[in-house]
This record gives C-alpha cells, sequence and structure tokens, in this order.
C-alpha cells in the first residue's frame, strides 16, 4: 500500500513518552520536500531510552528509484547521537597519559516512500567504525528489505575506524566502548523510531534486526538486552562473546607463530624459534586427504561426491575406525606424518612444499583443534571459560586455492611473507590494544608480551560491556519474539563450534535436556562443566534441535565466513517475517542457492544437528528435492 502520510501541519506526537511539536508543512507536501524538512530536526535526550545529550538529523535528502540500488525511492537520512562526555583521560598519573575524545554515533536512516511499516537494523562487522549500507540491492533472487518497503537503519557503532578517519585509540574511552558493546543498538533504534514517528506520523508494525558475526552479535545483543524494541532477529555467525574469541584467536595466532623460526627465509613476522609452522600447501594437503577419502565413499557418508564433506563426524569415524588412522598420531598410522615425522629439506621454503606432516606440525594441528581453555581464574559473561576448537579437522577447505570457486575461501597457513587467515593477521591485536589501552601494532606484542592471565580483572570488566554470552533470553521470548542463527560449517574466522557451543547451552537450559550438554560428543565430557548451564524455563521443549516457540539454530556445510566453497544464499527475512508474523516455524529445506560458481545448486538448509544427504536416484547433485536432512554423526573434538 502506497503511504502518503507526510509531516502534516502543527500536530502532537508522541515518541518514547516524550511530546513532539513538529514542524507546520502542507499535508500535500512533495516526498522530496517532506524529506528536506527532516534536516537539523532535534531528537530530544528523552527520546532515547540510554543517556545521551540528544541527536540531530544532519542531513536528508530524496533518492529517486533510479538512483537507488534497491531500486525503492526513499528518503535518506543522516543523523549524529551526541555523547555525554566531550573526552576521557586515560592513564591519569603516568607516562601514558592520554586524553581520548567521546566520538558521537553516526547513523543512518533509509524511509521508503512505500512504507510497509516494518523496520530492519542492519549490524556492523569486526570493530565497526563505518555504517552499514541501508540501501541494498536484491541479490540472488532474494528482494532486499528497502525495496520490500522496510525502513532501513544502521550505525557506525559510536566510532570511525582508522581508515575512515578514526583513531586507533577511540574505543579506550569507555563511553564509547560501551557504545560499541551493545548501547549503540538501542540510542540508534530510538532515534531511527523519533524521525519515523515524525515522518509517517505512525509507529511500525513489526522491528527487526540483522547482521553477521559482530552484525550476528549485535542482534543477540538486541534480542537480550532491548527485547521490547524487537520482534525478531537473524543472527549470523555471531561474535556474540568477543573476550573468549579474541583470546582464543591469539592462542591461534601463538600456536602458529611461535612455530617458525625468526626471520628465516623472508618471512615478514619475526617469531620464536619453532618447527611447527603449517604452511597453504600443508593444509591444502590435509584438506585432500579427507575429501579423498571420505568425499568418494559417497553412499555411506554425505551421499554425494561434490568435493564437500557435510558431515564431519562420519567421516572421522570412517578414517578412525574403518581405515585405523589417526591424523594426531606420531606413528605410522598417520597418512600425513613425513617419514620418521621430520622433513627431508633443510629450509623452511623447501619444507613448506612438502605435503606432509613433521612431529611438531602434527602438535600444531592439535593445539588448534583442541578447546582453548581461559586462564584460572578468569571467568567471562554467562560463565564462559573456554572458546570452541577450530574446525581444521572436519575435511573442510581451509586454504585458498586457484580454482573459481575457492578463490574467495578464507586461508589457513600460508607461502612465504604472508598469512591471511583471520587470527593471524591479528584484528586481535586491537582487542589488545583496547585491553591494554596502550598502542602496539606488531604481532611480536601478543607473541612475545601478552599473558591474559596477568589482566583479569581488565578483561572481566570489558566482558560485562560488550560480551553477550548468556542465554537467558526469557524476556525476549515471552513477548513472543523470534530468534534464527546460522553459522557456516567452514568458518575460519569464528570457529563454527561457537555457535554449536551457545545452541548446546540455549537447549541445555529446557526442558529434557539438563543431560545433553554432558552426553553429546560435540563437547568433550568437561566441557560442559567449563561453561555454566543456565535454568530458564523448564516447561519449554526442544524438538529436533529447535526450541518449539522462539529460538532455531543452521549449520551450513561448506559455507565460511559469509563466504567460501558453498556461498549460501537464504531468504532469512522472510523465514523470519513467517514465524513472527504468521506463527509459521522455520524448518527443516529452508532452501539455499549456491552462487559461488562451483554448480553446487541448491540445498536444503538443515537445523542443528541435521544436515543435508543427497538421496536422489541420478547423478545431479544440484536438486533441493534429491536432499533430506539426516543427523549428524556426534563426533570427540580430537580422533
Amino acid at each position: 500500500m502506497k503511504n502518503t502520510m507526510r509531516i502534516l501541519s502543527v500536530s502532537a506526537i508522541t515518541v518514547m513518552g516524550v511530546l513532539s511539536i513538529v514542524t507546520p508543512t502542507l499535508a500535500a507536501m512533495s516526498a522530496t520536500a517532506s524529506c528536506n524538512a527532516l534536516e537539523g530536526l532535534s531528537i530530544p535526550a528523552l527520546a532515547i531510552g540510554l543517556a545521551t545529550k540528544g541527536a540531530t538529523v544532519t542531513s536528508a535528502g530524496a533518492v529517486s528509484s533510479n538512483d537507488a540500488a534497491s531500486g525503492a525511492a526513499h528518503c535518506l537520512v543522516m543523523g549524529e547521537i551526541y555523547p555525554l562526555s566531550t573526552s576521557e583521560i586515560i592513564h591519569p598519573n603516568t607516562a601514558h597519559k592520554t586524553d581520548v575524545n567521546t566520538p558521537s554515533i553516526l547513523f543512518r536512516v533509509a524511509l521508503p516512500n512505500d512504507w510497509n511499516h516494518k523496520t530492519l537494523q542492519y549490524g556492523g562487522g569486526g570493530f565497526n567504525g563505518t555504517i552499514p549500507q541501508v540501501d541494498r540491492s536484491s541479490e540472488d533472487g532474494i528482494q532486499s528489505a528497502l525495496a520490500r518497503g522496510y525502513a532501513t537503519l544502521a550505525s557506525d557503532s559510536g566510532h570511525k575506524a582508522p581508515y575512515a578517519g578514526g583513531k586507533a585509540n577511540e574505543l579506550w574511552n569507555s563511553e564509547a566502548l560501551r557504545n560499541f558493546g551493545r548501547q549503540q543498538i538501542k540510542k540508534t533504534h530510538d532515534a531511527a523510531q523519533f524521525i519515523m514517528a515524525t515522518y509517517y506520523q505512525a509507529a511500525p508494525q513489526h522491528s527487526y534486526f540483522q547482521g553477521g558475526s559482530q552484525g550476528g552479535h549485535e542482534a543477540l545483543i538486541a534480542a537480550q538486552f532491548y527485547p521490547d524494541d524487537y520482534d525478531g532477529v537473524i543472527v549470523g555467525y555471531p561474535a556474540y562473546n568477543l573476550e573468549a574469541m579474541h583470546l582464543g584467536s591469539m592462542d591461534y595466532g601463538k600456536t602458529l607463530y611461535n612455530a617458525r623460526t625468526a626471520g628465516v627465509d623472508g618471512y615478514q613476522f619475526n617469531a620464536k624459534a619453532g618447527e611447527g609452522w603449517i604452511s597453504r600447501p600443508q593444509t591444502r594437503a590435509l584438506t585432500r586427504y579427507m575429501l579423498g577419502t571420505c568425499d568418494a565413499k559417497d553412499l555411506a557418508l554425505d551421499g554425494a561426491s561434490d568435493d564437500m564433506i557435510s558431515d564431519a563426524g562420519a567421516c572421522q569415524e570412517f578414517i578412525t575406525q574403518t581405515l585405523g588412522k589417526n591424523l594426531l598420531a606420531h606413528d605410522d598410522s598417520n597418512p600425513l606424518r613425513c617419514e620418521a615425522g621430520a622433513h627431508s629439506q633443510s629450509t623452511s621454503a623447501k619444507v613448506d612444499l612438502e605435503p606432509c606432516l613433521s612431529d611438531p606440525q602434527i602438535e600444531t594441528l592439535a593445539r588448534i583443534s583442541s578447546r582453548y581453555n581461559l586462564p584460572d581464574g578468569l571467568v567471562l559473561s554467562g560463565g564462559l571459560k573456554s572458546y570452541g576448537r577450530w574446525p581444521m579437522l572436519d575435511g573442510i577447505h581451509i586454504a585458498k586455492d586457484d580454482t573459481v570457486y575457492l578463490s574467495q575461501q578464507e586461508d589457513f597457513g600460508s607461502e612465504r611473507g604472508a598469512f591471511d587467515a583471520f587470527q593471524a593477521t591479528f584484528p586481535s591485536i586491537d582487542q589488545y590494544n583496547i585491553i591494554t589501552q596502550k598502542t602496539y601494532s606488531k604481532p611480536a606484542d601478543i607473541l612475545e608480551n601478552f599473558d591474559p592471565a596477568n589482566w583479569v580483572e581488565r578483561i572481566t570488566t570489558l566482558s560485562r560491556w560488550v560480551d553477550t554470552s548468556g542465554v537467558d533470553f526469557s524476556h525476549f521470548r515471552g513477548k513472543g519474539g523470534k530468534m534464527i542463527h546460522y553459522h557456516g560449517g567452514a568458518d575460519v574466522s569464528i570457529t563454527p563450534y561457537n555457535s554449536i557451543d551457545f545452541y548446546l547451552r540455549m537447549t541445555g537450559q529446557f526442558k529434557g535436556n539438563k543431560d545433553y550438554l554432558g552426553m553429546n560428543a560435540f563437547w568433550r565430557s568437561d566441557d560442559a562443566a567449563t561453561n555454566d548451564r543456565a535454568s530458564q524455563n523448564e516447561s519449554v521443549g526442544v524438538s529436533g534441535g529447535v526450541v518449539d516457540d522462539f529460538y532455531s539454530f543452521y549449520l551450513i556445510p561448506g559455507y565460511g565466513h559469509g563466504k567460501g566453497y558453498y556461498k549460501a544464499s537464504v531468504d532469512w527475512l522472510s523465514a523470519l517475517e513467517d514465524w513472527v508474523e504468521q506463527d509459521i516455524a522455520p524448518v527443516n529445506h529452508l532452501v539455499s542457492t549456491d552462487v559461488s560458481g562451483n554448480q553446487l545448486g541448491r540445498r536444503p538448509l538443515c537445523y542443528f544437528p541435521y544436515y543435508p544427504q543427497y538421496v536422489g536416484g541420478s547423478s545431479d547433485t544440484t536438486l533441493a528435492s534429491d536432499y533430506e536432512c539426516r543427523k549428524l554423526t556426534d563426533y570427540q573434538n580430537l580422533m
């Protein structure tokens, strides 16, 4: 329905309990004129549910359908939410004393001419620092939110990224850090609500949140901390436990970098002497062994020989029990072990090209493939004391190669002079700087100088400000809120076992699942004890892995950190709409479309712990109708 409501003559509207007198305008004002009239709009501090000094619309301009990426004519609004303080003194009375400004929260809202009376708030990524696009094109046959008539909104989370003109130390500021941690979600939502009430003279009927990575974390923030503001959230591969995640990432980097002799053969990172570095050719050899062993057994395992292992547990079971192999062993049962456990070459450049693993490299693989336990005494938000393992033994593509469909895959291992994986290029160095509130820029600072055991109090405080590790969503669930959560099984930026941990704690708190955590082999027996269980509402049941009335989790084989061997294009928003607005719960067989160029076609999405198994009678594996969702094979972390 075409919306014709604009800024009317003098009228009174109430937003967040605040009476606002709208500037007199004509009811017949054009869309362009009514949009332009928003510029300079003052948003009172009381209209925002958390403490600020108010906000202002800094610009507003009409965007035609021809100029919009979405194809939807809209009013594009830019705004600024003001902080309470102008700056904060860091490290007073020391040589490191620093005066750090408190940035405003910069936000953007797209107000469609044809409004469907709904809003979608987008999350960011990494440490944010730029405003995500609110006018997005429709892709892979999935119509974008703005094209559907949604008012869309997003913010920079209250600071600028260095590449966008910000300073690297902005997140040392506690107000800026709290904004980034979660408060910007609410503040942006409320400022946008005021603008919509002014522009449309009406409130939205439904409000949703969608994001991946840090944006997935922000979706969880919306549901847990601001449940009255949202009807549903889409949680993609969430970085919900930033402190544990980055400490686990630092451990990952230390494990790898400490295993490379310093300065040898032109490597750009100096590290402690060691022989455990694993190169890109060696990670390719690991992937190729897993695929060559398991993918060929298509009828017994995944059901399709497609260069992808969907049931990693079945593959490991076949390798260990049927073949009697052990990829972590230091003997002849390990098909990847170098002869006598050592490389035949003398220089690291040549060693890197040998497709076998030395005994030190096997130890590196074992450590990375094990759960990371936090230092004694460090217990993070939600009771977390550990971080999930990396999926290096799951048969995933974990190193780039020259084929088209793997050119965008994430990387583990490297040729000389480069290392492309998320953890080892150390975006975690930003987290390190936030913890120590000092500026360091070299991986060696973390490798040699950082011990989280010396920063327990600071890390615990940061976890309270930024983490969303608890699984008590009783308020959100009680008001009818719905949550769709998904993660890629081939993600080596945020391990999928981090989301599996979340799923197990989420489902473990409900009726009939009290013993589920301890019995499920996706965790080792002691992992259930290291992460506190929650007791939320024992009257809620779990059917086939789905919390019946509000939560569903999907693990997508072959999908990485928003990209990968299998790029899953899913209409998550329609699924959420159906659940919230029509009480039609998402099920197995949500269809995903591959657009990666590897011609995998379409696959059903299966909620965890299920996966799509090929059951069709022909050799054509591209049709979703030829797959059924079968339960994954449980397996221990290590073989």
